[in-house]
Order: structure tokens, then C-alpha cells, then sequence
């Protein structure tokens, strides 16, 4: 997928004054100029009077590797990833076992991002976070 593209939907979701939003497709390899466009989109509707928490996708592959995010587009500092990987037929929204190694469920940090934002005080992305 053109990230310009998802660069424009991030755009129009921001104008929309979205809260949280989940791209559930895989931003692991470069595509170019481009990912430098969809980054300026993410970062500025982090800016936003209003930010948008964004949810990305990440998966394991084969050797243990996680296929993350590319830092040049989003950095998890100011927003979340979530796994991927679901069993036919079955999606979890919260792991069995609770592990630092692993992340929460795509659907669950959807699920909680929301719920965080009915808050008065929900806690905001900053670009300037040092922490993950």
C-alpha cells in the first residue's frame, strides 16, 4: 500500500478530530520518499491540540525477530504496537500469560486506547517522550 495514501488518511482523520487510530498493516520496510511523507502526517496529528493515539501492527517471524513500525515513520515513544497474529477462527484481545516480552493484542490496545480517551485526563502522546 502507497503510504502516500495512508499519509492522506491520516490527514483526513486528523481534520476529523479522530482519537485513536489503528493501521493494521505492516510499516516494516522502506518504500522511499514516501515513508518521510506518512511520518510528517503521523507526527503531525500527534501535534495536534488533540493528539491521535496510534496503534501500529507488529508480528514475530520465524527466527524470533518482531517486525516492527520503521522508526523513520513512528517511534513506539509516542505510539503503540500491537501483535498481529491471531489463530483461525480465534482473536485474542488480552494474552493468556502476561509477559514484558511480548506485546498486548492489536485489537486489545484498540480497544484500551479508546477507552482511555472517554477519560478527562487519558494520557496523551508526545513527540518528545523518552520513554516506550
Amino acid at each position: 500500500m502507497d503510504r502516500k495514501y495512508l499519509s492522506q488518511v491520516v490527514e483526513k482523520l486528523t481534520l476529523a478530530k479522530a482519537r485513536v487510530v489503528g493501521i493494521d498493516y505492516s510499516l516494516d520496510r522502506h518504500q522511499g520518499k514516501s515513508d518521510r511523507i506518512l511520518a510528517q502526517s503521523l507526527q503531525a496529528a500527534v501535534k495536534t491540540p488533540n493528539p491521535i493515539t496510534f496503534v501500529f501492527t507488529t508480528t514475530r517471524v520465524k527466527n524470533g525477530e518482531w517486525l516492527n513500525v520503521l522508526p523513520d515513520i513512528a517511534s513506539p515513544n509516542w505510539s503503540l504496537q500491537g501483535e498481529i497474529d491471531v489463530l483461525p477462527g480465534y482473536m485474542q484481545l488480552f494474552p493468556i500469560v502476561k509477559s514484558q516480552e511480548n506485546p498486548l493484542f492489536f485489537a486489545g490496545l484498540l480497544a484500551i486506547s479508546h477507552q482511555l480517551q472517554q477519560r478527562t485526563n487519558a494520557p496523551q502522546p508526545q513527540l518528545n517522550s523518552q520513554k516506550d
